[in-house]
């Protein structure tokens, strides 16, 4: 039987302990690279929700490569307004209110209420102006009942609908209309954004706009 000095043992053990290392890091790499080439991809389009409101939104140009998966909404439109600009989703904020966009010149689609065209209450809301720049929703309190409201989703389909309603009221009073549907209509939308005087203090206005418009065949 072959008999090792010291030296000799520990070189052949320190030896083995490197191709065992390297074996299990093989293994390792390996089963990274399968996972990644055969397990599930990433989303390639942002998905996430906006639930933080901004004090001071941005008033950045919207890049006109701006996308969103096929089946949520892309862009508002309203007719004759100088409306239109380009959705983001947005949830719940640190309010516990709906979220305002983190971009003046974006509107948001609610995304704890139907996607539009669907049956059921839609809700987009959008900023009156920003520190230098008007928002996206500035003359919404231009709009009247018989506009034509365009949402164009991310497969380029257009929904049309029509103004029935447009309201101005108080703070305290918007929910109860921003969340109200006709019971005679089946999809609805309600649209929101700021309006009255601006309280300096609060950073923010007394009076809120609705306009509720429905779905057209």
């Amino acid at each position: 039987m072959a008999r090792y000095s010291p030296q000799e043992i520990i070189r052949r053990f320190r030896s083995v302990v490197f191709t065992a290392t390297t074996v299990v890091l093989c293994v390792v790499v390996m089963a990274l690279i399968l996972q990644r080439n055969h397990g599930p991809k990433p989303p390639s389009k942002p998905t996430d929700a906006i639930t933080y409101s901004q004090p001071t939104p941005s008033e950045a140009k919207v890049n006109v490569d701006y996308a969103v998966p096929d089946d949520q909404p892309l862009k508002i439109e309203i007719t004759g307004r100088d409306i239109a600009g380009y959705i983001q989703r947005v949830g719940v904020d640190q309010n516990k209110a709906v979220a305002a966009p983190n971009n003046v010149n974006l509107a948001g689609w609610f995304v704890d209420s139907v996607l539009p065209g669907r049956k059921g209450l839609s809700i987009i809301d959008g900023h009156v102006d920003g520190v230098s720049q008007p928002g996206i929703f500035h003359n919404l309190t231009k709009v009247v009942s018989g506009d034509s409201v365009t949402v164009t989703m991310g497969d380029k389909t257009r929904l049309q609908y029509q103004v029935f309603a447009a309201r101005s009221v108080a703070v305290d009073e918007a929910s109860k209309y921003l969340y109200d549907q006709d019971p005679s209509i089946s999809s609805q939308l309600n649209i929101i954004t700021c309006t009255g005087r601006y309280d300096a203090v609060k950073k923010s206005y007394d009076k809120r706009v609705i306009v509720s418009a429905k779905l057209l065949p």
